[in-house]
């Protein structure tokens, strides 16, 4: 295992035990849908595509966002702020209102988006209260609460924590946008107001950027001689829970700390129009991909809304020689509706 430094270190897909022939099939889906990615195993660049821009181009990541709040809320625990995940919101953040459940909600309950509350801003399929722990409510209420609470408890700003924790060592650059009134700022124990990143998205990266982040995920938080996230942590992240998302396109998949598993052992973060970084630490291996997307999410349709699932059979294939059994809800998901009544809680 190697890492990089400026630059990645280069060398052929087959040098890393992939069919080159298959990388070439998967370059061609990345031409169609016009994007940036990068293809990482053992810390060597064994692929690259620029088909959204130059490689110095940033690409919004949209939901990938909430991933790197997941990566602050597990520095936020192993600094002590927060004393574990079943701790109360509201007895660390008291200006924490979350509804008429407020006092029951955990930071696991929102980090697995079944906190039960309602969506205010996204997502606005999800209208009904529930209480906690009863059905995984994919909004970006969740995470706006999260990223609300972590920057009142450190004080600062979370893209400040992730540049000196995280962004830094590794060599990564990143913009990460303030989220707008009233979720941002956030008044802190001295009255100073805090502006708080948008913690459901709105984080830019280069893919090869993203990579770095993804490749100090697949070795369990370790760059070259430092920790830099707990083990631990991330193997919470990557153990699902046992509710299942409601939304056709997420039909199986499983769901973890912010992160998303579409097979054993492969976890990815994940953003509207197909954003994915994608991490599968057994084989060492990362792929990013990212495209543009406008904030209105009207602009990816077709070839270029290229998610993970659209990839993962070939990359499966490439490097392990065997066809991957495309489960029947991926199927199933791609010919639903992604209406209210397929997304909306009946009873609660």
């Amino acid at each position: 295992m190697i890492f990089p430094t400026k630059e990645w270190m280069r060398c052929a897909p087959e040098e890393q035990g992939f069919d080159a022939g298959l990388i070439e099939e998967i370059g061609a889906v990345m031409r169609k849908a016009e994007a940036n990615g990068v293809l990482i195993r053992n810390g060597f660049l064994a692929a690259e595509w620029n088909y959204g821009g130059p490689r110095t181009a940033q690409f919004h990541a949209m939901s990938i966002g909430k991933s790197f709040t997941s990566l602050v809320l597990g520095l936020a625990l192993e600094d002590g702020l927060i004393p574990s995940l079943d701790a109360k919101v509201k007895d660390l953040h008291p200006a924490f209102d979350g509804g008429p459940f407020t006092e029951r909600i955990t930071f696991r309950h929102l980090a697995t988006m079944t906190a039960g509350i309602k969506s205010s801003r996204h997502q606005l399929n999800y209208t009904k209260l529930l209480p906690p722990d009863v059905a995984l409510v994919y909004h970006a209420d969740h995470c706006a609460y999260l990223a609300r609470a972590l920057t009142y408890l450190y004080g600062r700003t979370l893209h400040s924590v992730l540049k000196e924790r995280i962004l830094d060592p590794v060599g990564a650059g990143a913009r990460w946008e303030i989220d707008e009134p009233p979720w941002s700022p956030v008044t802190a124990n001295d009255g100073k107001e805090i502006p708080v990143n948008t913690g459901y998205g709105a984080i830019h990266f280069t893919a090869a950027d993203l990579a770095r982040v993804g490749h100090l995920c697949a070795n369990y938080g370790a760059w070259k001689d430092r920790q830099l996230v707990a083990a631990d942590y991330l193997r919470a992240c990557w153990t699902p829970i046992p509710y299942q998302d409601l939304r056709p396109h997420k039909w199986g998949e499983k769901y973890g700390l912010y992160w998303w598993s579409c097979a054993p052992g492969v976890w990815h973060m994940a953003g509207w129009g197909g954003q994915f970084c994608m991490v599968w630490p057994e084989c060492g291996l990362v792929m990013v991909k990212l495209n543009a997307a406008s904030e209105d999410h009207t602009a990816l349709d077709g070839a270029k809304n290229l998610g993970l699932r659209d990839v993962y059979p070939l990359l499966h294939r490439s490097l392990t020689g065997k066809e991957f059994a495309v489960p029947l809800e991926w199927r199933i998901g791609r010919r639903a509706t992604g209406s209210d009544g397929v997304w909306e809680i009946k009873n609660g």
